[in-house]
């Protein structure tokens, strides 16, 4: 029965830890492919001479790790609080100061 499957399939994806954007543990069950371009690289280009950035919905901060090197005044936001300490961990450590917002 296909409600059975799909009942199965989302009950085993509430189970999953999510933490940030890491969404590994779909490995095999999702298809897609990538951009024919680097998010990062087309982010360093806009950010090279900046003197601040602001990232918007960080998550986990995953993205804005690999633009490096940062602005001098980096500021991260993330709105689902358990995304918060995940992005505070990744970036805190450099330039950025990753905050919890509410919506």
């Amino acid at each position: 029965m296909i409600t059975a499957e799909y009942d199965e399939l989302v009950a085993a994806a509430m189970e999953v830890p999510v933490e940030g954007w890491d969404f590994r543990w779909m490995s095999g069950r999702a298809e897609g492919s990538e951009p024919s371009w680097s998010y990062p690289e087309t982010a360093r280009a806009f950010i090279a001479d900046a003197d601040r950035l602001l990232d918007v919905d960080t998550g986990g901060g995953e993205l804005l790790a690999t633009v490096q090197p940062l602005p001098r005044q980096t500021w991260a936001t993330e709105s689902r609080l358990p995304n918060v300490a995940v992005a505070r961990k990744r970036l805190e450590p450099g330039a950025c100061c990753a905050r919890g917002v509410s919506c």
